[in-house]
């Protein structure tokens, strides 16, 4: 026998790699018939096959194929295929859940998050203006200290214009101070 007796008396040999009847051991190894459990019925390297998008992934036979790795977050595509923490299996493959966006192998929304506010990367700064810069649908929004505005329309940095110092924006922004020499003091122009 080129293939395993199974230490029957008669001389029958049974290939334990692909057969269905005696999938990888001579007793107590027969597969599932197709459909049963999501098994495709058949033997394939001493393990049962299953159905497409289905899988043996604890090697129980008495459960068949028993993981749905269309789905599983642990056994996406395949058995022992995990997705990363945050994200979810969806078709076989790993992904990020909708309304999220995967920055750097983390999925994130990046219509709330201030260090991802629109875009991966995109931080709504703060700084000696700012009191706050929160992420609003996307983008940020800050807000600022008093004597500071956002006066560059660019609320990734802040509040940063000092309204009661800057000639250009004097108490507040687009309050442009002008004659001889101009200045700011207490965001009042003066001469």
């Amino acid at each position: 026998c080129s293939t395993t007796n199974c230490g029957q008396t008669y001389n029958t040999c049974y290939d334990l790699t692909n057969t269905a009847a005696r999938c990888g051991a001579c007793s107590g190894a027969a597969c599932p018939a197709t459909g049963v459990s999501n098994s495709a019925g058949g033997c394939a390297l001493s393990r049962c096959t299953c159905q497409t998008g289905f899988g043996d992934c604890n090697s129980s036979r008495t459960d068949g194929c028993e993981t749905d790795t269309r789905i599983s977050a642990t056994h996406c595509g395949a058995c022992g295929t995990a997705c990363p923490a945050t994200q979810v299996c969806t078709s076989g493959t790993c992904g990020c859940p909708a309304g999220t966006t995967n920055c750097s192998g983390t999925c994130i929304n990046t219509n709330t998050s201030a260090t991802n506010c629109g875009g991966c990367g995109v931080v709504c700064a703060s700084g000696a203006g700012t009191t706050s810069n929160v992420c609003t649908t996307g983008n940020c929004t800050p807000t600022c200290a008093a004597g500071f505005g956002d006066c560059d329309g660019l609320p990734n940095n802040g509040c940063e214009t000092d309204t009661r110092t800057s000639v250009t924006h004097c108490g507040a922004c687009g309050v442009v101070c002008s004659g001889g020499t101009p200045n700011c003091v207490s965001g009042v122009c003066s001469a």
